[in-house]
């Protein structure tokens, strides 16, 4: 066979090589892919980590909402409107409407007055109940108002027409010799008004009866103890009645020991009926009822005279105005007989 200079290899040693050619390259490639996966893996872990440490709508700028935006084109013109300029247009309009409501708000409010004027002026003239207190005078008295109003709280009763409100009610009522003139209906009369105002007293309302001549006679159920203010039961107003039933008129007239004697029992307001112009009270004995109502007891008085009343002074429309009370006058010639 002729010879073309090529030399050829047995057929067994060529497949050898290609065999151990491909089992050399086989580790190579498997070393390539095995690399490139823990790249990847490392890559996917790094980039976990990064957004991870990235905060929670760190890419979104503060005070910016999302929302849909429309173009509308006109002239060439292009306007953009969103929803989130809609809802600043909105938030300022209500904006501006709570605001003219609160400023509507506190234009309507009245104004409130200073802490001095809550509390009540005296009338003018009015002297302190209390000693060495100068224009000053005990907060309860001031409660109690002008114009026979009583204390603040309890309940209202009245005697000819004066009205008391408080819970403790004592009557001082005159019982000298005078008071059974006319026919004896001055007497009549004061015991027809002592005996209704008892009637309208409720059961939690205390009261006490003081009738006078020259010394108080005071209404005690129970003589083994001194006088005290009684609750207005059924059964105490009953007795009570009796007792004012029982009263006639005699003697002459002393003032000063009835008032202290009611004074002494704390009332909140004191209901004080006389005809007696006479003895006129001086200015000193006017101080000690000041002095003795220490409560700042109100109280009223009810003046029984003949004819026309006299517009003068005298102690009895004193007592009244320096104890935050009201004076009456009853003309006991247009009294009834009964």
């Amino acid at each position: 066979m002729a010879n073309d200079g090529v030399q050829h290899q047995p057929a067994d040693k060529l497949l050898s090589r290609q065999s151990e050619e491909a089992a050399s390259a086989r580790p190579r490639h498997l070393s390539a892919w095995l690399g490139s996966l823990v790249l990847h893996v490392v890559l996917l872990v790094a980039a976990g980590l990064f957004l991870r440490a990235i905060p929670q709508g760190a890419d979104v700028e503060p005070g910016r909402t999302a929302g849909i935006v429309l173009a509308k084109t006109n002239n060439d013109q292009t306007q953009y409107f969103s929803d989130s300029s809609e809802a600043s247009q909105s938030t300022s309009t209500e904006s501006s409407q709570n605001a003219s409501a609160a400023s509507t708000l506190a234009e309507s409010r009245p104004n409130l007055p200073e802490v001095a004027g809550l509390l009540p002026t005296l009338p003018t003239g009015t002297q302190a109940n209390t000693p060495n207190t100068g224009s000053l005078t005990d907060a309860t008295s001031l409660l109690s108002g002008g114009s026979g109003v009583g204390k603040v709280g309890g309940q209202t009763t009245q005697v000819f027409g004066v009205q008391g409100t408080g819970s403790k009610f004592v009557y001082v009522f005159d019982r000298s010799a005078s008071m059974e003139g006319y026919g004896g209906r001055p007497m009549l009369e004061a015991k027809r008004e002592l005996i209704a105002s008892l009637n309208s007293l409720q059961k939690t309302s205390r009261f006490q009866i003081v009738f006078y001549n020259e010394r108080p006679t005071v209404f005690n159920p129970n003589p083994t103890t001194p006088p005290e203010l009684l609750f207005g039961t059924e059964s105490n107003r009953e007795q009570a009645q009796s007792f004012v039933q029982s009263i006639r008129g005699r003697g002459g007239t002393r003032h000063l020991d009835a008032l202290r004697a009611a004074l002494k029992m704390g009332p909140d307001v004191v209901f004080f009926l006389t005809d007696a112009d006479e003895p006129q009270l001086t200015s000193a004995q006017l101080a000690e009822i000041d002095r003795w109502n220490r409560s700042a007891a109100t109280i009223h008085t009810i003046e029984f005279g003949v004819g026309a009343e006299d517009a003068g002074p005298n102690f009895l429309r004193e007592i009244a105005k320096r104890n935050l009370g009201q004076y009456v006058y009853r003309d006991v010639s247009s009294f009834a007989s009964r």
